[in-house]
């Protein structure tokens, strides 16, 4: 039943209507906004660079930056960001991944015909639940070649629809990050879900307007741990690596940014 009702309701037009109170400056709507998702969800406080009084938006609030000492990067690869393994493997000749039962096209995903050589690699998929640091990051030194914004759909990413909604992934809106890596090439994909205000790598001021496809050339020297972008609400994060990992973690698993992740 939720499903079927995800599929009917107006999605974009929801988002919007939640994407313009969680910018709303006025100080109860704010107020108000920061408290019930702080009764309702776990959120660590103390982890946050600034008291929960300082920010300006709700927005502000669930994108907020962590403390300088809220996590340690490790010395090799490292996780981009916190949340849940919810599915992890090699990547085989077929180019496709599962995900609850389903499975879809790498090329789909990434929105190419052609792609890196992928095969024998690794794949990665972390769910952010709402209480989660929403920001993501490098996990090595390298640089970020070209980003990819995606125009699609925005179903709930919670395990439920994604069991329910085969190739969820690769129908949602998202915005991909194609790295050149020590560990070789990286892509880091951004999922968008229901609600989710929108999507915004570290160069752009606003995230990227939505059903406008858009591919941005960067070439950009970055260090491992900097931020690459961050969720206004959501989501998936989904990393492919072209050269094999050795995950050690279960599914279901908590992890952090900054976390080895070989």
């Amino acid at each position: 039943m939720f499903v079927t009702f995800q599929k009917i309701l107006p999605k974009h037009a929801a988002s919007r209507l939640a994407g313009t109170l969680a910018e709303s400056r006025v100080f109860f709507i704010k107020h108000i906004l920061i408290s019930l998702f702080c009764h309702f969800y776990p959120v660590k406080l103390e982890e946050a660079k600034k008291r929960k009084t300082e920010y300006k938006t709700f927005n502000d609030f669930f994108s907020r930056e962590l403390a300088a000492e809220a996590r340690k990067i490790c010395s090799v690869i490292c996780c981009p960001c916190d949340g849940t393994i919810a599915d992890h493997g090699i990547i085989d000749k077929s180019l496709k991944i599962s995900a609850k039962g389903h499975s879809f096209s790498i090329n789909s995903l990434l929105a190419k015909d052609q792609i890196e050589n992928l095969v024998g690699g690794s794949h990665l998929t972390i769910y952010l639940a709402p209480s989660d640091y929403h920001r993501v990051h490098m996990p090595a030194n390298g640089k970020i070649k070209s980003a990819t914004y995606v125009p699609g759909e925005l179903f709930s990413v919670n395990p439920n629809t994604v069991s329910r909604i085969p190739g969820l992934y690769a129908k949602n809106e998202r915005l991909i990050f194609h790295l050149e890596t020590d560990f070789g090439y990286i892509a880091i994909v951004m999922v968008g879900a229901a609600i989710v205000g929108g999507i915004k790598p570290f160069w752009r001021v606003t995230p990227y307007e939505p059903r406008e496809f858009k591919t941005e050339e960067i070439n950009q020297n970055l260090n491992q741990g900097d931020e690459l972008g961050l969720f206004q609400l959501g989501s998936t994060v989904i990393m492919l690596a072209s050269k094999k990992l050795n995950f050690e973690f279960e599914e279901n698993e908590k992890v952090l940014f900054g976390q080895s992740l070989n």
